[in-house]
This record gives C-alpha cells, sequence and structure tokens, in this order.
C-alpha cells in the first residue's frame, strides 16, 4: 500500500478525499431508511453499489471506509441502516431477514431513480449477516449485475448449533416458543444483548435516543485486532460517535430468526459476479461454511480470504477488502 492509497482511506468520508456525502431518507414501505449517498468526483452517469450492514450494527461502524474505497474506484455507494437500526424507522432491534433482503431491494429501485446514476449499473454489497442478504438479493433480483459477500452468514441453524450446542438450542426453543405466545397475546418483545459486551464499558450513549454524527465528522476508527473470543472489544473500543445510534438490544425472536435463515441456498442460483471474502480464523460466520458454500458457485464466483477473526475485516484487514471488493465492481459495474 502506497502512502496515498494509505491516507485516501484513511480520510474515510471527508471532503478533502474527493467524496461527497449527503444524508437522504429511503421512503421504504412502513418505515423511513436513514442513508448516506456517497458520488465520486467524476463526472456522471456512475454505477451505484448498495451498502448495508451485518446484525444489529450501524452504519457509523466503520461503512464509510468501504464507502470511501467505492467512490474512489468510481462508484456511488448508497449506504443505508436497516428499519429499527441507528436513525431509521422501526420496532426497534428487531432483525427480520426477509424484510431486510425486501429493503435491499427497494434501495435498488431507489438508487436507479437517482440523479446521475446509472439504474443498468447497479451492485449489492453486504457483510456478516448482510452478507447472506445479498446472496439472495444477487439470486432473485436481476437488476444486480454484481455482488460482493463479506463473511457472509451462511447457515443460521449449523452457526446457532456450533454456539450453544444441541441442549442449548432446545431450551432456546422453549424459550422462543414462549415469545411468540407473548407476541400472539399483545405483549412487547422481550430484548436480549445484541454483543457480548458489558454495559458498564458502553459509557453514556448506550441507551436513549441520539442523533448520527454527520459522516465527515466521523473519527478514525481502530485499526486493532480483536479475537472472536475478545469481540466485546470491539464495539467497546469504538470511538463513541460511531456507536451513537447503536443499541445493545435486539429482540429474542430477532436470534430465532436467524436460527432458520440459510442463505446459503441462494449461492448456487447466484449467476452475477460474485465476490465472496472469508475471514480464515472466523467463528462468527465459520470460515468453513463459507469455503464449502462458495464452492458450490458457478464459473463467477472468486473467493478472498485474510488472515485473522470476523471483525478482522472492519479493523486489521479493512483497508485490503475494501479496495479489493472496489476493484472487483469497478471490474463488472464500470
Amino acid at each position: 500500500m502506497t502512502a496515498d492509497e494509505s491516507e485516501s482511506l484513511e480520510t474515510a468520508l471527508r471532503g478533502e478525499g474527493g467524496r461527497r456525502a449527503r444524508t437522504v431518507w429511503l421512503p421504504a414501505t412502513g418505515a423511513r431508511l436513514h442513508a448516506w449517498l456517497v458520488s465520486p468526483s467524476t463526472r456522471p452517469s456512475w454505477p451505484l453499489v448498495v451498502m448495508a450492514h451485518g446484525w444489529a450494527a450501524v452504519k457509523e461502524m466503520n461503512l464509510d471506509y468501504f464507502a470511501a474505497a467505492m467512490v474512489d474506484a468510481g462508484i456511488a455507494a448508497l449506504v443505508f441502516d436497516h428499519r429499527g437500526f441507528g436513525a431509521s424507522d422501526g420496532l426497534r432491534g428487531d432483525i427480520d431477514p426477509l424484510q431486510q433482503i425486501a429493503d435491499y431491494r427497494f434501495a435498488l429501485t431507489y438508487a436507479g431513480t437517482l440523479d446521475g446514476v446509472d439504474p443498468a449499473r447497479l451492485g449489492v454489497w453486504g457483510t456478516s449477516y448482510s452478507g447472506g442478504h445479498v446472496l439472495c438479493v444477487a439470486a432473485k433480483d436481476a437488476r444486480v449485475r454484481a455482488a460482493v459477500a463479506q463473511v457472509p452468514t451462511i447457515s443460521g441453524s449449523e452457526s446457532m448449533r456450533r454456539r450453544v450446542g444441541e441442549d442449548g438450542l432446545s431450551e432456546l426453543r422453549a424459550s422462543w416458543d414462549r415469545d411468540q405466545a407473548a407476541a400472539a397475546a399483545g405483549h412487547p418483545p422481550r430484548m436480549v444483548p445484541a454483543a457480548e459486551v458489558r454495559e458498564s464499558d458502553l459509557g453514556d450513549h448506550a441507551v436513549g435516543p441520539q442523533e448520527p454524527v454527520a459522516p465527515h465528522l466521523l473519527p478514525p476508527a481502530p485499526r486493532g485486532v480483536y479475537p472472536d473470543a475478545e469481540r466485546g472489544r470491539y464495539y467497546a473500543e469504538l470511538p463513541e460517535p460511531r456507536r451513537r445510534t447503536w443499541r445493545n438490544r435486539i429482540t429474542a425472536l430477532s436470534v430465532e430468526r436467524y436460527s432458520r435463515y440459510e442463505p446459503g441456498l441462494c449461492l448456487p442460483q447466484v449467476t452475477a459476479p460474485l465476490l465472496v471474502i472469508r475471514a480464515e480464523e472466523d467463528t462468527i460466520t465459520p470460515s468453513d461454511l463459507i469455503a464449502g458454500a462458495a464452492e458450490t458457485g458457478h464459473h463467477n464466483v472468486r473467493s478472498l480470504s485474510v488472515p485473522g477473526g470476523h471483525y478482522g475485516v472492519y479493523t486489521a484487514h479493512r483497508a485490503r477488502v475494501a479496495r479489493e471488493a472496489a476493484r472487483f465492481l469497478a471490474t463488472h459495474l464500470t
């Protein structure tokens, strides 16, 4: 990496990088979705990639770096928070993969209406849980010309089984049955932590409403190494502005839906160019599941692996994976 390359990514969405970022609201059915529209300094029309974070994360948690890499490659980026998360509307902390897939597809529709965007050159990028989503979006939506699935969820059932074992899964299923009955009776959803991190480590902004920080004002994010066993550090050591709209709370039934989610089944149906990125020691979205799923794809699938665990793609290896993703998309969209 050259000094200029390092600087261009480290400045993320600050104006001196020649990147133009503005806030937009996507009027999806039932909820407005808060998003950044980031455009290159080159003349339009541009290709565009739709991007979103995984699980319960928000776009301020380092997605500005990935958007910066896209615009440096001549691609506009539409980066949105899933409904119920960040500044987006919706039931707080409720993760529904089918709804999130539908919102990805709505974002593609919205992107196609934007001035300066070429609707015939659209791509999708996702990471972790949303990495699984893009497999399904790319499989189902002919508008997707290219896709990047970074450390994607492949099998929620197998991932849950590895984390808690068969006995733990049986106990969880019993609790989910009670949650379903409570929901049917009109009770508010039971909430559980989104990540294994102590609330005392999160400071004063762990609860309560907060306005998001403008993307050009976000401070640099950590570059450290975060083994999966120490994943709580990733959240605790993010600068407060980067987790200002994040809440360590999700509905218990979000976990139940995760346990039934199998986006790896979509991968063999993807015919558009697809880059699959995995971390070699990933236990959050297990690396062997990702490698096995990639082998079921067609000649259009390219694989990239980096050392370390799941959170390395957001920290120690983010410059590499961001640029590789941007180069891949630029090859197929520009």
